[in-house]
This record gives C-alpha cells, structure tokens and sequence, in this order.
C-alpha cells in the first residue's frame, strides 16, 4: 500500500480532517507586466463532523489594482464568502452564512495606508436581519 493510501486510511480513522484549495489570477496587466485586474477563489470541504460543524467554505472576489490612473498602489477590493452550517450547528444556525466585503486601500505614503471596510452578513441566525460593519485598517511599515 502506498504512502499516500496510509495517511488517508489514517485521516479517516481519526476523522478530523478537511480539504482546501485556494487560487488567484491576474486577469489583466499593465505594460510591464503589473497586474491591474485578478480574481481569486477558496474553496473548503470539511467531510467529518468530528472536525467541524461546518461542512463547506467558499468565498471569490477580485482586485482592481490602481483603480484611479495617478494612484498606483491603491486597491479596490469586493468579495464574497459564504459557510453552510451542518451537523449540530443546524440547532442554532441557519443552513448557510454569506458576507459580502468592499474595500478600498489608500496609500497615503509609501509606508503608510488607510483601508476602509464596509461588511455585510446575511443570514447568520433564523430570525436575523442583514448585518452592516464599517471599518478601516491602518497601514505602517518600518
């Protein structure tokens, strides 16, 4: 039998494992090969209850890099994740949870940046309304 086979009779065995894939791709670049437009996506299975009482992950969203031409290293970000609650989480639960995310990243300086947040969750109980959270993110590199 080989190695991989083992360790997944093993995983098994224990039942607390998952699975996990995250990409990302520039869609569009600048001339010197900068990337102005990319997307990304993760996605995760947990299988076992023993592991977790939510059995999928996923979220995508994309980046637009330099959104306004005289600002070069600002980012206009917007995602969305949504988490399906199984198992015994269904008791508190709804069956599945979604948050959109937009943002903006300013960089003021070349070590300092403001990023702005604005989140909104849906669906996170039987009775709930829409959440909205604000934020900001500072920034400082030494």
């Amino acid at each position: 039998m080989g190695a991989i086979a083992l360790f997944m009779r093993f995983l098994m065995w224990v039942g607390k494992y998952s699975f996990y894939v995250g990409l990302q791709q520039a869609l569009i670049n600048d001339d010197e090969g900068n990337a102005k437009f990319g997307v990304y996506t993760r996605i995760g299975w947990v299988p076992s209850g023993r592991a977790s009482d939510n059995n999928f992950y996923a979220d995508f969203g994309f980046n637009w890099f330099a959104p306004i031409p005289c600002r070069e290293n600002d980012i206009f970000a917007v995602g969305f994740s949504v988490i399906e609650n199984e198992r015994a989480a269904r008791a508190e639960y709804s069956h599945y949870e979604g948050a959109l995310e937009i943002t903006y990243r300013v960089q003021i300086t070349p070590a300092i940046a403001v990023q702005p947040d604005l989140q909104i969750y849906v669906n996170q109980g039987e009775d709930s309304q829409a959440a909205y959270i604000a934020g900001a993110r500072l920034e400082v590199n030494f």
